[in-house]
């Protein structure tokens, strides 16, 4: 059976700061990258700028300072690859339906 979870690497940079940057893979259900998929808005849209669509969640646990914007940029795994370096950790965090591992 189908994993029912979908994976992507992705990168956070402040702008402004490139000192200030965060490497994670985080996990959504692949049902929420099909709802996005399926949205007619969307036509054309690459999954690696979905991701950007909803992963700008993790940020904020990662750096809550309310005013800091940050660049987004996802790379998402095969569906049903589970990223290697993540086996056998437990989420770094959780936000929503997401959960984070930082690398």
């Amino acid at each position: 059976m189908p994993s029912q979870d979908i994976y992507a690497k992705c990168n956070f940079t402040r702008s402004g700061h490139p000192d200030i940057r965060f490497e994670v893979i985080v996990k959504a259900p692949t049902a929420k990258l099909e709802a996005l998929r399926q949205d007619p808005n969307n036509a054309g849209v690459p999954d690696s700028q979905l991701w950007g669509s909803f992963v700008g969640w993790v940020v904020t646990v990662l750096y809550p300072l309310p005013d800091a914007i940050f660049s987004i940029g996802c790379m998402p795994y095969s569906e049903g690859q589970i990223p290697t370096e993540i086996e056998g950790r437990t989420p770094d965090g959780k936000v929503s339906d997401l959960a984070f591992w930082t690398v």
